[in-house]
């Protein structure tokens, strides 16, 4: 079984100016074996995307992606977002990312043709 720590946890922390990278090595620290960053509490994104994959990296810690965001839209459509968000995993070289599911319930298309139009660039 693996212990991977929210950055949930230290939100006091992140209040008071702390970074996500700074994180990582708290959750070293502590001696978890990773990370679930959460997107809402970037200061800036493009710096700390790839410097949390390289902080973890060093810390020999896995890193989970949490986006407060939906899969599926109120009209029942799939998220344009997604693809942005995957994007953004794999620059941190995430294992896992987590979604809100949406309106599933509206969605009324295939859902591997829906999820096969959204294209993942890789770096």
């Amino acid at each position: 079984m693996k212990l991977i720590l929210n950055t949930w946890i230290f939100e006091n922390a992140i209040k008071s100016e702390t970074d996500q990278i700074e994180l990582v090595d708290r959750v070293a620290k502590l001696g978890a074996d990773g990370i679930e960053v959460r997107r809402e509490y970037f200061k800036d994104i493009d710096l700390e995307l790839k410097a949390i994959k390289e902080r973890a990296r060093r810390q020999n810690l896995i890193v989970n992606y949490s986006v407060p965001d939906e899969i599926f839209l109120e009209d029942g459509s799939v998220n344009p977002r997604l693809e942005r968000y995957f994007d953004e995993g794999k620059l941190m070289g995430i294992n896992k990312i987590k979604f809100n599911t949406g309106h599933f319930d509206r969605f009324t298309g295939g859902l591997k043709k829906s999820a096969g139009r959204i294209t993942f660039r890789s770096n």
